[in-house]
């Protein structure tokens, strides 16, 4: 693995753990090569985001003259096509920033977010979401107006132009013109130098045409003396996979891989399935394998009994859009690689694993001869290459121009190919759900175990694993039988037999009028209609629209929940690619999530406070839309008054939009009072007995939950939840924050004091020892770091043994990010199976955390200028907190203290202006 030391990222496990799973490579980058890097990573810091380099750079941007205010330059890449794709074209544009001594940044949309850890040590390559072009540069085509190959085509520059703008757009994807492909010329190349930024859309590995640019040969040469080796060396420094995806790679490859003494990865894609038929690839696969010594034949006269003592054991790594060829092998990651033709999936995994493939040559309609043959060269094949002499400015064959660029099985190889493709990506396309954004956390996975091994992508026709991966329509909840085996005691809260059959009434309602059933189909047509026909449909609904953080929504989906409960609708989400894969289906036989032809589906993130169907509209139409976010207004508020709710039941449809736990003043709705005191005779548990009703995490998330608590949490005798919480409205110190939380866990008797005159391992802990765990979660490392250097250095007063953990920290909330919010899931989840909880007052993801856990917490009061004394103090209810609640006696029309109407709902601990629900004992 390429990996200079000097990276001091501590968050990515991969960049440490990867020799402990990867073969060494035979292949050693050059000294020359290693030195460019460690001048470009300092480059990088030098010019990176919000440096002041880069803040000069930006007011030239801005500027759109070119001035000689700052030496930092400049290369955006913007994504185009599937990730193999990507991978690739990123690392083309990486390799034209170290040649012309340009910054990369990376245009990160929320496809790609959370799939690898930053690959510069102190900065970032992620271009900032204010960066000037920032929502535009995804629409930048070929004919935009500051195009080069366009400026070009139109006159509007020529060789000589002397003023220039401070940007321009190269457009490198594969249907690029003539024009656009000047690029690769020297004289386009001293035109472009001198511009401060360049942004570049990309689809293809252009790489191999650089090396034809005269004015990057020499240098080319130091940097690579092996030619075959550059990808290989660049993708394995620039691709380390994130925390997330690294957890997915080792849990598959410990179920199913480590065991064999040999690993067989077979990477299929087929391109077009009436000229190359399942029958036809099958059939080519296994020949290709036997032929070659791959994978033994079978003896079909025999079955399968006892196993020899001398048998070598084969594992066989299927990737695949298709399940058949899975099903058809069955059960057989990688020493060897079996590619297909034209794959850039395939063309990322054999570079990363440093070996030539076996490649199956494309089938069009008969079976090619031979099936397959090694490859020439382990670099990844460039489809669309110039064919432009730019000396004798006339068309030439640009595979014959250097040596090392030569024609090949695939096409042509260090890569360049001649045959143009039509479609419009030719890496990834289309799965039966269409390839989209849900799919690219666990590809980007897929492709980087593909290399840890040697070579890896994912399979995803093993059911018994990856279909907890994939959003399949998810049959099996893992969590729902498991749970019980992780919490140590069940809850000692039980719910009222009248809750527990009216969430069965609830769900036979839900069945009946849900998703696709013919009652919602003649909801839908009411809906579509504008007007309110009761003889339709006795179905009615509440659709739940997101908005804020994940604890936010998981609160406020309660709440909804809760109302729908009591109003007889039928609970429906938007969910997002963002929520995506969290939680289970809550309901039997039917499902949760809003339909993707739901009509207004598109634009929901329009609706706002004072949309034309908000509710105050006099003029009952088919559908409302309730504003029950923080900053609504009295009259979104008096959804809270019982003759508002009998005019709302007359609506089928209602669409609520809320960040808020506002669950407590649904039982300050007199109409609602009655049915709220059989439900919940304990006031306190209701998110308890909700929460753990409708959020039981999926597959996939249970898997890492269970993992990390597994491998780091299960053997202590007690664990303590440390839940950190700064808002950045005042930023509270570090310093103050930490001594806080030491105070309050040493007075709480939760964590021993450490003797500071003493370093570990000078006093035996003692035979009664009590090993304890703290499980930190926080979006800063900070305070993780303080705690594991404290128990880390000294022993404690008591002899306990105390471990530290954090599973992660992202440094700032990004709620819009899938994989973030998987993340934040897990360390809810993980936090609600401690034994003690320490929260962050006004936290909503510790406000959930508490609920799941059934317990009341320590509470860390909010610093402000003065450190708080006490430090801490411990909840009177385990109920979240609801911050923004009316202060309006619907009876009296007249503001009132809402925390003294009744005595279950009063003031939140942990801030003045909110309000909870308690026992009244």
């Amino acid at each position: 693995m390429l990996a200079l030391n000097s990276n001091k990222e501590e968050s990515c496990l991969s960049r440490n753990q990867l020799v402990l799973y990867r073969k060494s490579s035979p292949h050693k980058p050059s000294s020359y090569l290693i030195t460019k890097l460690r001048s470009y990573e300092k480059l990088h810091k030098r010019c990176g985001p919000h440096t002041k380099s880069y803040n000069r750079s930006i007011k030239q941007l801005v500027s759109g003259q070119i001035d000689n205010s700052t030496d930092c330059r400049y290369v955006v890449w913007v994504a185009f096509c599937g990730l193999g794709n990507r991978i690739l074209s990123i690392t083309s544009a990486f390799l034209y920033a170290l040649l012309t001594n340009r910054v990369l940044l990376i245009n990160q949309e929320q496809d790609m977010g959370g799939l690898f850890c930053e690959p510069f040590p102190d900065t970032s390559w992620i271009l900032p979401e204010d960066f000037l072009f920032k929502s535009e540069i995804n629409s930048f085509e070929q004919n935009y107006n500051y195009s080069y190959g366009y400026m070009l085509k139109s006159n509007i520059i020529n060789y000589s132009t002397e003023l220039l703008p401070s940007y321009m757009f190269l457009y490198l994807s594969h249907d690029y013109d003539h024009h656009d492909k000047l690029f690769f010329c020297d004289k386009d190349q001293a035109l472009l130098s001198k511009v401060p930024w360049l942004i570049m859309k990309s689809n293809v590995y252009f790489l191999p045409s650089l090396f034809l640019i005269s004015s990057f040969e020499q240098e080319l040469s130091k940097l690579f003396p092996d030619k075959e080796t550059v990808f290989h060396h660049l993708g394995r420094y620039l691709f380390q996979p994130s925390n997330l995806v690294w957890r997915l790679i080792t849990q598959y490859y410990q179920d199913y891989l480590a065991k064999a003494e040999k690993r067989i990865g077979i990477q299929i894609r087929v391109f077009d399935a009436e000229t190359s038929p399942f029958e036809y690839v099958m059939d080519q696969i296994l020949a290709c394998t036997q032929t070659e010594k791959l994978l033994p034949e079978v003896d079909t006269e025999k079955t399968i009994a006892a196993q020899s003592e001398n048998q070598t054991s084969k594992a066989v790594l299927i990737t695949s859009l298709f399940p058949g060829y899975f099903e058809k092998l069955k059960n057989i990651f990688s020493d060897e690689l079996v590619t297909s033709a034209w794959s850039t999936f395939g063309y990322v995994a054999q570079g990363l694993g440093g070996m030539r493939p076996w490649i199956l040559y494309k089938i069009n309609q008969t079976k090619p001869d031979p099936l397959c043959g090694r490859g020439m060269s382990m670099e990844p094949c460039y489809y669309a290459p110039p064919v432009y002499g730019c000396k004798a400015k006339t068309t030439v064959h640009t595979a014959t121009l250097v040596p090392h660029s030569t024609t090949a099985a695939n096409t042509i190889i260090l890569a360049m190919g001649s045959v143009f493709l039509s479609w419009n990506c030719f890496g990834l396309r289309e799965r039966g759900n269409v390839y989209s954004r849900k799919t690219f956390s666990r590809v980007g996975a897929g492709l980087i175990v593909f290399s840890v091994v040697l070579v890896f992508i994912y399979q995803n026709s093993i059911t018994r694993f990856i279909s907890s991966y994939i959003d399949m329509g998810e049959e099996s909840c893992i969590s729902r039988n498991e749970s019980v085996l992780y919490r140590k005691s069940s809850s000692p809260y039980k719910p009222s037999s009248y809750l527990l059959s009216k969430l069965s009434t609830y769900e036979k309602l839900h069945e009946k009028c849900g998703p696709n059933t013919d009652s919602y189909k003649r909801s839908i047509k009411q809906l579509k209609s504008g007007r309110i026909d009761d003889n339709s449909t006795d179905c009615r609904y509440v659709v739940w629209v997101a908005e804020f953080g994940l604890g936010n929504r998981m609160l406020s989906i309660t709440s909804v929940f809760l109302y729908a409960l009591l109003t007889n609708r039928v609970l429906l989400i938007n969910q997002e690619h963002d929520m995506s894969n969290l939680f289970c289906e809550p309901f039997p036989n039917t499902s949760w999530i809003l339909p993707h032809d739901f009509p207004f589906k598109s634009k929901f993130k329009k609706f706002k406070q004072k949309n034309h169907y908000s509710y105050s509209t006099e003029l009952l139409p088919s559908y409302l839309f309730l504003y029950l976010a923080h900053e609504y207004d009295h009259d979104d508020k008096l959804f809270f008054c019982d003759q508002d709710q009998a005019l709302l039941t007359k609506v089928p449809w209602l669409i609520i939009k809320s960040s808020m736990y506002f669950l407590p003043s649904l039982f300050l709705i007199s109409s609602f009072e009655q049915e709220l005191s059989k439900l919940f005779p304990d006031k306190e548990t209701v998110f308890h007995h909700l929460g753990r009703y409708l959020f039981l995490p999926s597959d996939r998330v249970w898997r890492l939950i269970t993992h990390y608590y597994d491998d780091c949490l299960a053997k202590a005798e007690k664990i303590i939840g440390i839940q950190v919480r700064i808002f950045e409205d005042k930023p509270t110190p570090f310093e103050y924050v930490m001594d806080q939380i030491l105070s309050c866990t040493q007075k709480e008797k939760l964590l021993p004091e450490v003797d500071t005159e003493k370093p570990i391992g000078s006093s035996s802990p003692s035979k009664n020892q009590t090993d304890k765990a703290v499980l930190i979660t926080s979006l800063s490392p900070d305070y993780y770091k303080k705690m594991t250097k404290m128990y880390g250095q000294h022993p404690t007063k008591t002899g306990e043994v105390v471990g530290v953990y954090q599973p992660s920290h992202a440094g700032k909330q990004r709620s819009n990010i899938n994989s973030h919010n998987i993340q934040a899931w897990v360390e809810i989840y993980l936090l609600s199976l401690c034994d003690e909880l320490v929260t962050s007052a006004r936290s909503t993801f510790g406000y959930v955390a508490q609920g799941l856990r059934g317990m009341r917490p320590l509470i860390l009061y909010k610093t402000d200028d003065t450190k708080p004394d006490p430090p801490c103090g411990r909840g009177i209810s385990m109920e979240p907190c609801y911050h923004a609640h009316p202060i309006y006696n619907c009876k009296a029309k007249t503001t009132v203290d809402t925390a003294t109407l009744v005595p279950y709902v009063r003031q939140c601990e942990d801030i003045s202006w909110g309000i909870k629900l308690f026992n009244t004992s």
